[in-house]
């Protein structure tokens, strides 16, 4: 039974590693280092292969193939330590003696390793199966992991020594490499003292996690000082825009600079407020809104009408507020040039972003007037939102990262302890202690399953291979099962149950599978955040007539009313101490529209948290 838990481990650490690692096995880069990068990903799947299909034939007991496999392990852990050292070198960019001294020892270990066990099959000096099937080490298998150990714990003290004294990215870089070292030191002598548990798998895993992790850091600061050096540019640029208007001298000198941009420019008189068209192109809504204006020769009486004609609702109240004759001669006494941004509503009912511009002029008589023009900004306004999209989109994507390393953290520690429980000599734990020990390790296991299908949903969802298998459902029997699958959650306080409005009998067509989802995310939720009190699941024909109503109600913490809809967006956690990935709820949302169903908060229950899926 070990054994097979050997094999689960191996299975969760290998889906991991496809899964944060696949835009690298599709890539098509002919770039060295992701090729290399991309080489050693092959290699470490070799080698979680081996590891799950060591679990399977050790149970089998066939030995020639559990010996093959065996021997194939060794050699693709050996040949990912070369490819690992390769990839350090790539990621450092160290081109010193001790970079050639690493990779030179890598290939040679890679090769040792590979002839010795070729020689292993005559005459045994590495491992070997007994007619038992009792695994047997020898002494070339305790120099191979002893050299390994040795070989990562010099690189990880030497690139964390090094990370002090440098800066910026190639501090996170180094750093990187010093944690990734540490890992993988700690797993392979873990491995070393316990032969028959997938230590290595697991630290090979949470390595790989770890470097994903920093390198989205990484990329973060990468696109932080390119953002910074994109609005110091902006700023050089509207200090150099400020200077060319504080030296235009006359009417004319600020006009000509408006038309490069605005395609309207009105000039008015400050003392009378008399308007006069500069510039125009004569068509579509310009035209427009020139003949408007012109019935209105004062300028405040014009602004007013095209405020009224041509802004949109919402912007409305605030332009009739900026755009006055006081407010701008007050501004325009501050500064010589200044903005106002707003939608416009276009004669075909679409909006549009535009801006209103303001400046001081003199003409050559000594009289001051004021110049203002009109002009499109979608272009300026969709590459700011794009940017402010993209910023927002790598927060996200850094915050799920931290959050998947903690929820996957915490199952494996909790499978690597009790599996090591579990490896104790006979007689050092009772038969009820290992059961539960067997019981907790299941558990992580069923943990670490939602959270991968979790992702897996959302992969799908995103990529439109979301899959509906409608068939006959069988709604009291579909809680029933819902009700099972968490009772392991459920704290000794709070106490479990269901009702129905429905007859045990009762069956409608859907995807059975999606329904227990949905019930079981709700039901998790509820356990995660009730200590006492109780949690109920009820099928109600009565609360939306001729659909069945699915609610579960609990009395825990409960969800601000203010919360009701932002708890069902994809990575959103309102308790960042309560275990979860965030996806949960999401995903309820997105089944409930694939069944033509919804999900919601009922906000009228106050007592703690009750949510319903209508289908």
């Amino acid at each position: 039974m070990e054994v097979v838990y050997y094999s689960i481990v191996g299975m969760v650490a290998f889906m991991v590693h496809i899964i944060i690692n696949y835009p690298y096995f599709i890539s098509k880069s002919q770039n060295k280092a992701v090729r290399r990068y991309r080489d050693y990903l092959f290699v470490v799947t070799l080698y979680y292969m081996t590891d799950i299909a060591w679990g399977i034939l050790h149970e089998t007991e066939y030995l020639t193939a559990l010996y093959i496999d065996t021997a194939l392990y060794y050699i693709s852990m050996a040949f990912s330590v070369v490819l690992c050292c390769r990839n350090i070198i790539s990621f450092l960019h160290i081109d010193n003696i001790f970079g050639k001294v690493l990779d030179v020892f890598g290939k040679i270990f890679g090769v040792t390793v590979t002839i010795i066990l070729f020689v292993n099959h005559f005459y045994h000096n590495f491992f070997w199966f007994d007619d038992d099937g009792t695994y047997v080490a020898y002494t070339w298998r305790h120099v191979s992991l002893i050299t390994q150990c040795m070989l990562f714990g010099i690189i990880s003290l030497s690139t964390l020594f090094a990370s002090i004294k440098k800066v910026d990215v190639e501090r996170y870089r180094y750093f990187t490499i010093g944690i990734f070292g540490l890992c993988m030191t700690a797993a392979l002598t873990a491995q070393y003292l316990y032969p028959l548990l997938p230590l290595y798998s697991i630290g090979l895993m949470l390595g790989s996690l770890i470097v994903h992790v920093f390198i989205r850091l990484e990329e973060d600061q990468i696109q932080m000082h390119r953002i910074e050096a994109l609005n110091s540019k902006l700023k050089e640029d509207q200090q150099k825009l400020q200077t060319q208007k504080d030296e235009i001298s006359d009417a004319l000198g600020v006009i000509n600079g408006l038309c490069q941009d605005f395609h309207t420019i009105w000039s008015a008189d400050k003392e009378t407020m008399s308007l006069k068209l500069i510039r125009m192109p004569g068509v579509g809504n310009i035209k427009g809104t020139v003949n408007l204006v012109n019935q209105f020769p004062n300028c405040d009486v014009a602004m007013q009408k095209y405020i009224e004609n041509y802004v949109c609702d919402e912007d409305k109240e605030r332009m009739l507020a900026e755009v006055n004759t006081k407010t701008v001669l007050e501004r325009l006494e501050k500064t010589n040039f200044y903005t106002v941004n707003y939608m416009r509503k276009k004669p075909d009912g679409e909006m549009d972003y535009n801006q209103m511009a303001f400046a001081n002029a003199n003409t050559a008589d000594g009289k001051e007037r004021m110049v203002f023009g009109f002009r499109d900004i979608n272009d300026t306004f969709r590459q700011q939102k794009m940017l402010e999209e993209n910023i927002a989109a790598n927060k996200a994507k850094t915050m799920f990262l931290h959050n998947m390393s903690h929820e996957i953290r915490t199952p494996l520690n909790a499978l690597f302890g009790f599996a090591q429980l579990l490896g104790l000599p006979d007689g050092s734990c009772t038969e009820e202690e290992k059961a539960q020990y067997n019981a907790y390790i299941y558990n992580s296991y069923r943990m670490l399953e939602m959270l991968v299908s979790d992702i897996l949903d959302i992969a799908d969802s995103d990529h439109g291979n979301y899959r509906i298998e409608i068939a006959d459902v069988n709604v009291n029997s579909v809680c029933r099962n819902a009700l099972m699958l968490v009772e392991f959650r459920v704290p000794a306080s709070v106490k479990l149950y269901m009702t129905s409005d429905f007859d045990d009998d009762f069956v409608i067509q859907s995807d059975e599978r999606r329904i227990q989802q949905v019930l079981i995310n709700y039901l998790t939720n509820a356990c995660k955040n009730t200590q006492e009190g109780e949690i109920h699941l009820h099928c109600s024909k009565s609360e939306h007539p001729g659909k069945v109503t699915f609610s579960v109600t609990d009395t825990g913490r409960g969800v601000p009313a203010d919360k009701a809809q932002l708890i069902f967006n994809r990575f959103t956690k309102l308790n960042q101490f309560v275990q979860g990935s965030g996806l949960g709820l999401s995903i309820c949302q997105t089944i409930a529209s694939k069944l033509d169903g919804e999900v919601y908060l009922d906000t009228a229950y106050t007592k703690g948290a009750r949510f319903v899926f209508v289908i």
